[in-house]
């Protein structure tokens, strides 16, 4: 899979498209990271350029053990998609709406992906109708990261066709997002 393409109108970090900046999408490493040979790691932060993902690992990862409805289930904020096999038919709120037909699809996603090993690009405004969807998306572009944004009013990937400063936030998580690497400086 070269870059990301433009045919799935995919939104690139800070609005931009790849094909009209690709040094804004894209971080590239030293030549000696890129000819290493490719491992199955973790990035621990961005400055390890020497860490190269396997995309073979990362498939299957995906594949076979990545919890697809769970994370569904989670971010769509409806108990009965809890089990899969739950047949209970109580899946609206109170003002009637079903929950999983309106917070899923608006809630915004970006991936990380390394179309070359120490080559990164950052894909913002995803956003999917449904959980296979959602699984369709990730088997096929294997992200090195994978980031859970905000609740949108419209869904964050028709960005491109409303007006300007149409989408907005509608609901956000408190995150704290605390890097083991911020607290080098006070163990040593």
């Amino acid at each position: 899979m070269g870059a990301a393409s433009n045919d799935d109108n995919e939104e690139h970090e800070f609005g931009e498209d790849q094909s009209t900046n690709n040094d804004a999408t894209s971080t590239n490493h030293d030549d000696a990271s890129a000819q290493q040979p490719m491992t199955c790691s973790t990035k621990s932060s961005p400055a390890d350029s020497s860490v190269v993902f396997s995309p073979e690992l990362l498939g299957m990862y995906y594949a076979r053990l990545f919890p697809y409805q769970m994370l569904y289930s989670w971010l769509s904020y409806d108990p009965a998609t809890i089990n899969p096999n739950n047949n209970n038919n109580n899946t609206t709120k109170n003002n009637g709406t079903s929950n999983n037909t309106t917070t899923f699809p608006r809630r915004e996603f970006s991936m990380t992906i390394e179309p070359t090993p120490g080559n990164e690009v950052y894909i913002r405004y995803q956003s999917f109708l449904s959980q296979e969807e959602l699984t369709t998306a990730i088997q096929k572009r294997r992200p090195t990261k994978i980031d859970i944004g905000a609740v949108f009013n419209y869904p964050p990937k028709d960005n491109k066709s409303l007006p300007s400063g149409k989408l907005q936030t509608q609901e956000r998580e408190l995150v704290f997002d605390i890097d083991l690497t911020d607290y080098d400086g006070v163990r040593n």
